[in-house]
């Protein structure tokens, strides 16, 4: 960790579900998200729908994240995060 990261702990299968994620991002000023994470289908979705929900750009590193099944993950990846935002990889980020 570093000074200033916001660590935010889950008691569900989303990120912003009663962790005061999204009061953390908007104090300083976040208008974006970029989401990696397991698994693709369940945190990593859940999280990207309520991104969106609350109105943030949402980015997905596609070779950062893992899903159950190899199918589930690159269904959700090719069908599902392309109506959410920007899908990428890692090196897209160097």
């Amino acid at each position: 960790m570093r000074p200033g990261d916001i660590v935010v702990v889950k008691r569900t299968v989303g990120a912003f579900h009663d962790t005061g994620l999204d009061d953390q991002l908007r104090r300083r000023g976040v208008a974006s998200v970029v989401l990696a994470g397991l698994v693709t289908t369940m945190g990593v979705e859940s999280t990207a729908r309520a991104a969106s929900d609350h109105g943030y750009e949402v980015e997905f590193v596609a070779d950062a994240m893992s899903g159950f099944t190899a199918d589930e993950h690159d269904f959700t990846v090719e069908r599902i995060f392309p109506r959410f935002g920007e899908v990428r990889n890692a090196a897209d980020y160097e």
